[in-house]
């Protein structure tokens, strides 16, 4: 009677090269994590703020809310406190408005408060010094806008490779003709 000690020197190459194959078969798969992950995380966002923001606008349209009127310009504007800052509303929709500093009492991060008062967020500005704190980056646009994009290892250069991959938020305006909004841009995760 003949006894098998081990594996042939074939059934071993039979083996490396199916591992082979697996190998190139599933690496691609396992290099799109990454692009996946910060995918997923600005869709939560998204749906955190979206019903943030919903939330804010059904707020202002309660008969018992503590509307806020000061004058900027000569122009009478409304902020509704929550979780003690005051954040704008916009005329249009009753969304915020999510604008830098108005008044000489503002902090710098005004902003960034802001929508840390309306949702729970791991946001920051460190978008240029590229130090990645937060789970998310913001800059503001000026127009009551922003965008959000996840920390990185890149240095983001401007607003258009800030873009490709972002949350941004559109606020209604007279120019625009729609209502406040959310928009996911996903091309460059």
């Amino acid at each position: 009677m003949k006894r098998d000690s081990g594996s042939t020197l074939i059934e071993l190459i039979v083996v490396i090269v199916i591992l082979g194959i697996l190998a190139v078969v599933a690496a691609p798969k396992f290099l799109n994590i990454q692009k996946d992950a910060r995918i997923a995380s600005l869709k939560g966002a998204k749906g955190a703020l979206t019903s943030a923001f919903s939330m804010f606008s059904a707020k202002v349209d309660m008969p018992n809310s503590k509307i806020i009127t000061k004058q900027l310009g000569g122009t009478s504007v409304r902020f509704l406190k929550i979780n003690g800052q005051e954040i704008r509303i916009n005329d249009i929709d009753n969304f915020p408005l999510i604008l830098l500093p108005l008044y000489a009492g503002d902090s710098k991060d005004k902003a960034l408060k802001d929508i840390q008062a309306l949702a729970d967020i791991d946001l920051s500005y460190d978008a240029k010094s590229n130090e990645g704190k937060a789970d998310f980056n913001l800059v503001v646009t000026g127009d009551g806008g922003f965008y959000i994009f996840p920390k990185t290892d890149r240095f983001w250069s401007d607003k258009g490779e800030i873009k490709q991959c972002s949350l941004e938020y559109i606020p209604a305006t007279t120019f625009n003709h729609q209502t406040s909004h959310f928009e996911l841009h996903l091309s460059d995760c």
